[in-house]
């Protein structure tokens, strides 16, 4: 498999500190993280993603505002870039506003391994051939 490249934006540094140390998890994973939806877009140029990990509920722009700009087209990113919606708040209004903004999963915090890689694996399976990520040996 080639390089898996996750965009993390989130405004909770510690939030950010978890996702990445997961995905660091997996072997040949690549990370990019951006405080906030203006800070990604921003760098967007620099680096391509193949996957955003996105919280729900950022200032001054959410996640769901800046889903549905991708999904516009009035990004720099791509508008099919798999988005996977991150959030305290799993309730079904929460989940039914991310999905009707075009994110392709979900996830409920506090973010626990196998529940990022399923849905990342679940995500990107769901726009190409299945995967299967590789976990770097913990040993």
């Amino acid at each position: 498999m080639s390089t898996l490249k996750v965009l993390i934006v989130d405004d909770n540094p510690h939030a950010r500190r978890i996702a990445r140390a997961i995905i660091d998890g997996i072997d040949g994973a690549e990370v990019y993280e951006s405080a906030n939806p203006k800070e990604a877009l921003e760098s967007s140029n620099l680096w391509k993603a193949d996957i955003a990990l996105v919280d729900y509920e950022m200032a001054p722009m959410n996640g769901v505002a800046f889903t549905r700009l991708i999904r516009a087209g009035s990004t720099p990113f791509p508008r099919d870039l798999p988005i996977v919606m991150m959030t305290g708040h799993a309730d079904q209004a929460h989940v039914t506003h991310a999905r009707d903004a075009g994110v392709n999963g979900f996830i409920a915090k506090p973010l626990t391994v196998g529940m990022v890689i399923r849905q990342i694996e679940r995500t990107m399976a769901s726009i190409q051939s299945p995967v299967m990520l590789p976990i770097k040996n913990a040993g």
